[in-house]
């Protein structure tokens, strides 16, 4: 697959990945062959449907869920079927913000601890290092050193992502790969929160898999964007080409239902609503997945895969685009 408008070799190359998980009569397919490649210092985001497989594909990348197929390679290391010790070796380069701030911190630690714990695993401080380190985290991320000591439930959610930043960021990695990180926020909140990243971003030069539901975060805040479809990446390239300009006719039903706030405009819109439902992910691997909902589907779609093409500085995996 190329790289919809990159020009440099990637930090991050994922090819083929798929996740497969064990089912009858057939497994689920959750990730069916993605590949996308991911700059230094870039932000790619990553959308669709919920259950299309965005959070799948970023677990598998820092080993919360065994790839069943695929590559991915960072910086041209494979970072895919490690060991353990391999594995927390690529965790220092690779880390994970998740979506729920009130579920991934241990109600039993202190911020402290919380955000200080990957320094002590990885044996790069102690004693009075580790807890300047943390200080340091802390304060990078906005918030006061003097809660070190209190526990996760006695901060907003606002706070406690920005605990999980802060954890994230203690090994210096590379590359975030973050899970809708702002959705379990509120709106005023959440725009604290992305400028938080944007700033660690360039004072960083970090590389950030951002996915969302929010499709005007994206816009914002991505200079790359990949829509995904059960489990596929069916459009990819520069944010603003996308979004103008929408190739993939998934891709223009996902875009036509954001609201624009100029209510002319929205007054003259066209709405593409697709019917039914996705198929199960368990389905035989036979045509084009949005066949079925596909407003301009031809017979070709309902019996061949499209393979993704470039088209006008863009990736789609289309027939037709």
């Amino acid at each position: 697959m190329g790289r919809g408008g990159l020009t440099e070799a990637p930090l991050l190359a994922v090819r083929g990945l798929r996740v497969w998980f064990p089912s009858r009569p057939r497994p689920i397919r959750a990730v069916d062959g993605v590949s996308f490649d991911l700059a230094r210092g870039e932000t790619l985001g990553l959308v669709g449907e919920s259950g299309c497989g965005k959070s799948t594909t970023a677990r598998a990348l820092v080993g919360l869920v065994p790839a069943t197929d695929g590559s991915a390679l960072l910086d041209g290391k494979e970072v895919l079927h490690l060991d353990e010790a391999s594995l927390r070796r690529v965790r220092r380069r690779v880390q994970m913000v998740f979506q729920d701030p009130y579920a991934s911190l241990n109600p039993r630690m202190t911020v402290g601890n919380i955000v200080g714990e990957p320094l002590l695993i990885h044996g790069l401080a102690t004693g009075k290092e580790l807890l300047l380190r943390t200080v340091e985290l802390m304060l990078q991320v906005g918030l006061d050193p003097r809660f070190l000591n209190r526990y996760p439930h006695e901060f907003s959610g606002g706070q406690r992502q920005r605990i999980g930043i802060a954890r994230a960021l203690a090994l210096g990695p590379e590359v975030l790969l973050l899970d809708e990180p702002v959705s379990a926020l509120d709106v005023s909140i959440q725009a604290q929160v992305l400028n938080l990243l944007a700033e660690l971003k360039a004072e960083r030069n970090l590389a950030y898999l951002f996915i969302a539901h929010d499709l005007s975060v994206v816009r914002h805040l991505c200079e790359r964007v990949a829509v995904m479809y059960l489990g596929r990446i069916v459009e990819t390239g520069p944010s603003e080409q996308v979004f103008s300009d929408p190739r993939h006719p998934y891709t223009k039903a996902l875009l036509s239902a954001v609201p624009v706030p100029d209510p002319a405009v929205e007054a003259t819109r066209e709405r593409i609503l697709l019917l039914g439902d996705p198929p199960s992910p368990d389905r035989e691997s036979v045509g084009c997945a949005f066949a079925g909902r596909c407003p301009i589907a031809i017979e070709r779609c309902r019996v061949e895969d499209p393979a993704p093409e470039e088209h006008e500085g863009r990736m789609v995996a289309c027939w037709q685009p």
